[in-house]
């Protein structure tokens, strides 16, 4: 009688598991998700349906339906900027000088690129020709600028040196916020839109790249070409 009570006070003990187990067993029993988890959203897809069964307000379905879009736009990285190279970017550009010179007229427009060179104290020995100079030192609190200075230009181009760190971070930096506000404004009432976000996404389908190569390999083929290039001095470059 004595063994049975003490067999029966007897507290189960906590298994203690090797870290390396954790994932084989994981695998092998794998968790449903609890309910609660789907409710709140940790299940993104339920999300707006939900919502839209517990409130009435359409505003509030339409501001968490954009979270989905959210997740998605935090997802991206650096490697899944588009690229462009020299020669491609060469070419746009004389056409849509061409462009520009017969339809004088105004009949047609020519295709509006914009050129972003983030460049800091190396910002010397030339640039592409009517490009904009914004110092990757500052390009974060200039952001907000920018996306309205280029809120009518079908495709935008980040470059530095190499572009290789500097260009691909403010290319990303250029979408995230520009997608960020896009989200903000289809949620923001009649007055907020006029007021915050009149200039934002206009141009939805806004293309962004990267030049391949920088201004370094750029100015190695088009440097002393002055329909793309302005202030190109070759002394600089030939002891580079």
């Amino acid at each position: 009688m004595q063994a049975s009570q003490t067999i029966s006070r007897r507290i189960p003990r906590r298994v203690e598991l090797h870290p390396t187990l954790i994932p084989a067993l994981r695998d092998r029993f794998p968790l449903s998700p609890r309910p609660h988890y789907r409710r709140f959203g940790h299940d993104r897809s339920n999300l707006p349906q939900y919502t839209a069964k517990t409130t009435g307000s359409s505003q509030f379905r339409k501001l968490y339906s954009t979270y989905p879009q959210q997740q998605k736009m935090e997802s991206s990285s650096i490697a899944d900027l588009k690229r462009i190279g020299r020669d491609e970017l060469a070419a746009q550009l004389l056409k849509r000088q061409e462009v520009a010179a017969q339809t004088a007229d105004g009949v047609a427009e020519p295709e509006k690129i914009a050129i972003v060179d983030v460049r800091d104290s190396d910002f010397i020995g030339g640039h592409l020709l009517g490009c904009l100079h914004r110092p990757s030192s500052t390009f974060s609190s200039r952001l907000d600028g920018l996306i309205e200075e280029l809120k009518d230009h079908d495709k935008v181009i980040f470059h530095c040196a190499l572009s290789q760190q500097r260009g691909p971070s403010a290319a990303l930096k250029y979408i995230r916020e520009k997608k960020s506000l896009e989200a903000r404004k289809r949620v923001a009432s009649s007055e907020e839109d006029e007021l915050l976000y009149k200039n934002v996404g206009k141009k939805v389908n806004q293309e962004v790249y990267v030049l391949d190569g920088g201004f370094v390999e750029w100015q190695e083929k088009y440097g002393n070409d002055e329909r793309l290039t302005e202030g190109w001095r070759k002394e600089i470059w030939d002891s580079y």
